[in-house]
């Protein structure tokens, strides 16, 4: 089978600006191809098969691939209605972003195994994933070069989030009633009840949980329990409107000062702020005001931008 190496330079305005595109065309699906870029695509409807350097994955919807450059690829026993949403990042963009988070990023765990990664979402990430692409796709369209900073943003947050740094091996592993604790303690009715919830649910002594705590996790009971509550504090911040403090009560803080003390010793910004750069940096807030909804959403790379390898 011929394969052809996609090129982004001339289809790209500027060295390090990426692009989004929705691919659904059969016959630009059935290409093998690979690239002079990084590509991420997320499955967005229908099924299909991923063939990739030499083996074969099943595609659902809500899956996330990040793909190198010289992988080499095509999808294959797609159904009808198979679409992806394509993200080309350039060489250049990437390598910023490696500089950028350093060393412990463990970069190599992205670039050396023979298959790329790639991780399922759930049915909320999907659409929230969709939606923003969407956004990004409209601002490319309308906002041209200018919309880099939101390409950049999309990118650093996808990769950080979806494809994040592993957490060192514990030489000791995790006793198995601590994890079943660890993710019960993510529920909400049980972290806004907060200590009693996470004796209860450990069914051992104060002091055994504590000493488990610390060998295991590194923390102590509070703090794991505060941890989890920081972290639904931050969603709520960035995906409603109520109140700070009716947020910090519902995430089970009896304090408003408390709850500021730890949110800024845990994000290093006050709820305000971080809620404020939040906003700042929303995809939908940054596109001009009074756009047009029907825009043509972007292409594909055309075919005719490629170099064929013998």
């Amino acid at each position: 089978m011929d394969i052809i190496r996609l090129r982004a330079e001339p289809f790209l305005e500027l060295p390090n600006y990426g692009y989004a595109s929705v691919i659904s065309d059969p016959e630009q699906l059935v290409v093998c191809h690979c690239h002079d870029y990084y590509e991420l695509f997320l499955v967005s409807q229908g099924s299909g098969e991923h063939v990739i350097n030499g083996a074969k994955q099943r595609l659902e919807p809500g899956m996330l691939y990040f793909v190198r450059p010289d992988d080499v690829h095509y999808y294959d026993k797609f159904t009808a209605q198979f679409q992806i949403i394509n993200v080309i990042i350039p060489q250049l963009a990437f390598r910023q972003f490696l500089d950028f988070v350093g060393d412990s990023y463990y970069g190599h765990r992205l670039l050396s195994p023979t298959l790329p990664p790639h991780t399922q979402l759930t049915m909320n990430e999907m659409e929230n994933l969709q939606e923003k692409f969407k956004n990004l796709m409209i601002s490319g369209s309308i906002m041209k070069k200018d919309s880099t900073t939101l390409f950049r943003i999309m990118i650093f947050n996808i990769l950080t989030n979806y494809f994040p740094v592993l957490p060192a091996k514990n030489s000791m592993p995790i006793p198995d009633w601590l994890r079943v604790v660890n993710v019960e303690m993510t529920k909400k009715q049980n972290f806004a009840e907060g200590l009693p919830a996470l004796y209860r649910l450990a069914g051992k002594s104060e002091e055994h949980i504590c000493r488990a705590c610390r060998k295991y996790l590194n923390k102590t009971p509070s703090k794991l329990v505060n941890d989890i509550r920081l972290e639904y504090a931050a969603r709520q911040l960035v995906q409603s409107g109520e109140d700070i403090l009716d947020i910090c009560t519902d995430a089970g803080f009896d304090s408003l000062s408390h709850f500021y003390h730890l949110f800024r010793d845990y994000f290093g910004i006050s709820p305000k702020k971080f809620r404020e750069n939040a906003r700042a940096l929303s995809l939908g807030d940054q596109l001009p005001k009074n756009s047009d909804p029907n825009v043509e959403l972007s292409a594909a790379i055309p075919l005719r931008s490629v170099v064929r390898i013998p």
